[in-house]
């Protein structure tokens, strides 16, 4: 599971590896205020010609968290199952 995934790296290892020069596509904000608040920024930053999307981190963050909580239950539940053969099958 990942939460985003990029590749960071400076504009002369950028034009090192692929030999033409780095363009801009986007851009990271760090806010203070509440959800609401970084939700009007959002909707107020998508409106700007040339932005194709904008990402809220801590709804993503939230998204990652409540799929790994689903898992927890899965994974007791395949520890339990492993106990119970274990002791059924070394009778």
């Amino acid at each position: 599971m990942y939460i985003n995934h990029f590749v960071l790296m400076s504009r002369q290892y950028y034009k090192e590896v692929f030999g033409k020069e780095a363009g801009s596509n986007i851009i990271y904000l760090s806010t203070t205020g509440d959800d609401a608040a970084q939700k009007l920024l959002a909707n107020q930053i998508s409106t700007i010609q040339g932005v194709e999307g904008v990402s809220l981190y801590s709804g993503q963050l939230d998204n990652f968290n409540s799929m790994v909580k689903g898992l927890n239950g899965i994974i007791w539940v395949l520890i339990f199952l492993k106990y119970v053969i274990g002791v059924c099958c070394t009778k």
